[in-house]
């Protein structure tokens, strides 16, 4: 998900989490950027380091506003020991960890984890719920990265801030649209941002960071971001807690194999496996069509729309299969979920598609085969009713292949293979 920057508007700090006192920053006090920069080579050259932060961001306009909360927590240490931990409230929360043998995942909301063994490169967070989690992993690079878009920074006065009933003596330093190195085009509809950080002085770490923007969403909407982001804990260089990179699975928690494919699961159920149910068609001439008469035959069975372009582009490729099938009994059955039936009737009528077609407004068929709300949805059901394909991601050449697989009376229906690139044509 794209993390737009965003506002230009007033901070509110959390009631009771912070609370400021001002004083005068003394005339020794080093430059704005070059003590942003040196704080930054603290977290760069760090050999370990356990961060903890908490953000609050609101985006908003005249005409909307959105809340969300982020909770991140990261360690490292020596050894190829590692702890990254993210939780966000649309995403859900994950966690990674290594002891230096060991990879652990775990997907709070699904209660499932997986173990595998470390390898040279840490893996790819690949679903929504490590989507908090891959911020984690990149905390500390943030705040190493933080002075390096700047050519320069201003330096406010001092403040105290009271959090967590201690009081911490802070530099601020605040950078601003004009502070960038690359200028903003003359003329266009640029952003604006500002960042106030505030930096302890007795450990030069970042303890808050205020952002602010105002930009164009598309280049036309204006919108308002402001986020407030509270390190709780900031350790550099210190003694790691062993028990950081341990990890003991929750009780309800369940180790699989792997997670499955995000896009997988937007797509719904795959019935793959399963028997078909005892769906039921409605034909043109009023009359009701059940698919277990069609028990003994294969059938190969496409949930499609006219306004669908996916749909409406195989169409072809379809026809050609059936062709290609002859007179083999290979049931061919199309679905529509078109408004009325003589929309997708006319439709195949006219470019020669002559297969039995049903008419399913209400998608009581794409609910039977557990509902996905995506097509097209092509489900190939063998002689004995069992589903050995069921896709909405899919090609000819992997409907092909499935049908291939029913007996060797199909194989000579399976894709035809791909010229070896080492072969140079005659």
């Amino acid at each position: 998900m794209q993390r737009y920057v965003f506002g230009a508007i007033a901070v509110t700090v959390m009631a009771g989490a912070v609370v400021c006192g001002q004083s005068v920053t003394p005339p020794d006090a080093p430059s704005a950027l070059a003590l942003l920069e040196r704080v930054a080579q603290h977290y760069a050259y760090a050999k370990s380091y356990h961060i903890e932060s908490v953000e609050e961001n609101t985006i908003s306009n005249d005409l909307a506003r959105e809340w969300r909360k982020t909770i991140l927590s990261a360690a490292e240490s020596s050894g190829n020991r590692y702890r990254y931990e993210g939780h966000t409230g649309l995403q859900g929360g994950a966690l990674r960890l290594s002891d230096g043998k060991t990879v652990w995942t775990y997907h709070f909301e699904e209660k499932a984890y997986t173990v595998k063994p470390i390898a040279a490169e840490e893996p790819r967070s690949n679903s929504y719920e490590e989507y908090a989690m891959g911020q984690a992993r990149t905390l500390r690079r943030s705040l190493a990265n933080l002075p390096r878009r700047y050519k320069s920074a201003t330096q406010l006065p001092d403040e105290t801030l009271r959090s967590d009933g201690r009081e911490v003596s802070c530099y601020v330093i605040r950078v601003r649209t004009a502070d960038l190195k690359t200028a903003q085009p003359d003329g266009a509809r640029s952003d604006e941002h500002e960042k106030t950080i505030w930096i302890d002085k007795a450990h030069e770490t970042i303890v808050k960071l205020v952002d602010r923007a105002h930009v164009y969403v598309d280049g036309l909407v204006p919108v308002e971001e402001e986020s407030t982001t509270t390190y709780k804990l900031t350790e550099l260089d210190g003694e790691v807690k062993e028990g950081l990179f341990a990890f003991v699975p929750p009780s309800e928690a369940k180790l699989i194999e792997d997670f499955s494919n995000p896009m997988k699961r937007r797509e719904g159920p795959d019935m793959t496996g399963k028997t078909a149910p005892s769906l039921k068609f409605g034909a043109a001439d009023g009359k009701v069509v059940s698919l277990d008469s069609f028990r003994g035959k294969p059938v190969l069975l496409n949930v499609w729309a006219t306004w669908c372009a996916p749909c409406v582009k195989e169409l072809p490729q379809l026809a050609q299969l059936r062709k290609d099938a002859g007179d083999r009994s290979l049931v061919f059955i199309s679905v529509d979920e078109d408004e009325d039936a003589k929309t997708a009737a006319d439709f195949l009528a006219k470019r020669g598609y002559d297969w039995a077609n049903f008419h399913d407004a209400d998608r009581e068929v794409d609910k039977g085969l557990g509902l996905s709300g995506i097509i097209p949805r092509t489900t190939l059901i063998d002689v004995a009713g069992k589903i050995v394909f069921d896709s909405r991601n899919h090609t000819t050449d992997e409907i092909r292949g499935a049908v291939a697989r029913l007996g060797p009376e199909y194989a000579t229906l399976a894709p035809a293979p791909e010229p070896s690139p080492c072969l140079a044509p005659k």
